[in-house]
């Protein structure tokens, strides 16, 4: 760890981090949890993080104390699916947290395995002053689950409606297993121009015993025709790599994303984040290859039997160039939905390509 810091605050700081500014100056005790901190022997010591129940008890944030706009109008550093294309855009947090418990994710033991919700009046209240106060065209939903819970999300898109909002926006993390018709269709009628589902695998014995994500991919392709029938974009997550996944599972996988329907697949080589279960999977099978501390999304770093960690980096790479940008039509619609010219995507593919780059010691 590093040996400079003496504080850090674990879970949400909205409340502990006063608390500890007041400890600091002599006026109240240290907090009771959501510290990290040294003792003055240096042993470090770890309070259970701190979550706020009530979300709706946080007042709206103070964007006057920086430059909103700089950030609002500001090009993304790298243009994807999910960016905003209309500017100002503003990024919007309505939940925290995620009950789905997906083995690769970190948000439990970053945001808590309890999914907690601001009341659709109060995200629609924060909205309503963005758009008055800083004229904001549209916004991306930033949670790790906005949509968690079917009557929440209804009455949330509803009223986006009713108060004639007018402002486009897109959702990355659409659980495709909380999500209806109805649902779809209130989204396109609220703004909506785009979602993200996380697909994951094409096999049923990944999903069951390695990803633990109730997704049934014989509904996926259904939900995504419907999505198309509202007007909406559909953009689906793919992971390959996973331990102990074989070859033809690999490829049931890049033939599921190619035929399921989606607009654009994303694929990511499975990555064993610390303290996820399949990070002690991965370790347990003796299957990271290189530094277990390292983060990334371009090289598979999970070897197997069946494949190694380059097969995963380059399958990732061309498969996911193959299966998007083969019709052209498709590449069309992307570069749009992008809010960037084909020969801009054009570029970002090559550039893809080209920084897919291995070790010489790799053979």
């Amino acid at each position: 760890g590093n040996k400079e810091l003496d504080y850090a605050v674990r879970g949400e700081g909205e409340k502990v981090f006063p608390e500890f500014l007041g400890f600091l100056n002599g006026e109240n005790p240290f907090p009771s949890k959501g510290m990290v901190y040294r003792e003055p022997d240096g042993k470090l010591k770890a309070q259970e993080p701190d979550f706020i129940q009530d979300l709706d008890s946080l007042p709206l944030p103070n964007y006057d104390l920086m430059d909103y706009l700089a950030y609002a109008n500001a090009k993304p550093r790298g243009y994807s699916v999910d960016s905003v294309t209309v500017y100002p855009h503003a990024r919007l947090l309505s939940s925290r947290g995620c009950p789905v418990g997906c083995s690769f994710c970190q948000v439990d033991t970053i945001a808590g395995s309890q999914w907690r919700a601001r009341s659709p009046e109060k995200v629609v209240e924060e909205l309503i002053m963005l758009k008055e106060k800083y004229g904001i065209k549209g916004f991306v939903f930033e949670d790790d689950n906005p949509f968690g819970q079917k009557r929440r999300t209804k009455q949330m898109l509803k009223l986006f409606i009713e108060k004639k909002l007018n402002l486009i926006w897109k959702a990355a993390d659409v659980a495709v297993f909380v999500t209806d018709g109805e649902i779809l269709k209130l989204m396109a009628e609220s703004g909506c121009i785009g979602i993200g589902i996380a697909i994951e695998s094409g096999s049923e014995r990944i999903l069951r015993t390695i990803v633990k994500k109730p997704v049934d991919l014989k509904k996926v392709p259904e939900t995504i025709k419907l999505a198309h029938k509202y007007g909406l974009y559909v953009s689906a997550n793919f992971i390959i790599g996973f331990p102990g996944e074989t070859w033809e599972e690999i490829r049931m996988t890049l033939d599921y994303a190619e035929s399921c329907g989606a607009d654009y697949c994303k694929f990511f080589p499975a990555n064993p984040l610390i303290g996820t279960r399949l990070f002690a999977m991965a370790k347990e099978m003796n299957a990271i290859e290189g530094d277990e501390n390292e983060v990334g999304w371009r090289y598979g770093r999970i070897k197997s039997d069946d494949f190694t960690t380059q097969d995963i980096s380059i399958l990732r790479c061309y498969e996911w160039d193959r299966i998007n940008f083969s019709d052209p039509e498709k590449l069309r619609l992307t570069a749009s939905i992008m809010g960037i010219t084909t020969e801009e995507l054009n570029a970002i593919r090559k550039s893809t390509r080209e920084n897919l780059k291995f070790g010489s010691a790799v053979v």
